[in-house]
């Protein structure tokens, strides 16, 4: 693996479902989707916004409860309902002034290989689907929900001696 693509890295971006979570949806009777989310994958993301790298979250579904969690976290770029992420992403990159090289782009399903393809690190948990793999630079030893967040953002923070 070509270490030297994170020293460059100063934002990250992740997919949710599958990446801050494991991807296992529970419904309540009224009709209300539950998500679980990794507590260490907060602490590192929580750590990594208070030494000021950029963070912003596209997903394709609607994620009410989860958009709490990450804004509480200091994620206030969450983007739903994304279809067309390589857009949301490229939109993002100009509001943030950053370059695609700048950014670790995490996400674990084929609606993500644009944005892992064009980021500077592109990263897949481990349990992500065969297209995502194959166009990673990186794949986690965690599974999406279970510490790959963590394992990613560490990795390059420690690199840059900022863990």
């Amino acid at each position: 693996m070509d270490f030297s693509k994170l020293h460059k890295i100063k934002a990250f971006v992740f997919d949710i479902d599958g990446v801050m979570t494991d991807g296992d949806i529970l419904i309540t009777d009224e009709g209300q989707f539950l998500r679980k989310m990794n507590m260490k994958d907060g602490y590192a993301l929580h750590l990594a916004k208070a030494k000021g790298y950029k963070m912003a979250a596209i997903s394709g579904s609607k994620q009410n409860g989860v958009f709490h969690r990450l804004k509480h976290i200091g994620i206030e770029d969450v983007y739903d309902r994304c279809l067309d992420k390589i857009t949301q992403f490229n939109k993002w990159l100009e509001k943030e002034n950053l370059q695609a090289h700048e950014v670790m782009y995490m996400g674990d399903d084929c609606i993500d290989v644009d944005c892992i393809k064009a980021a500077g690190w592109g990263v897949v948990p481990s349990d992500g689907v065969e297209e995502a793999i194959d166009a990673a630079d990186y794949v986690t030893q965690a599974n999406g929900g279970r510490g790959a967040v963590r394992e990613a953002v560490m990795m390059v923070m420690k690199l840059q001696g900022k863990w």
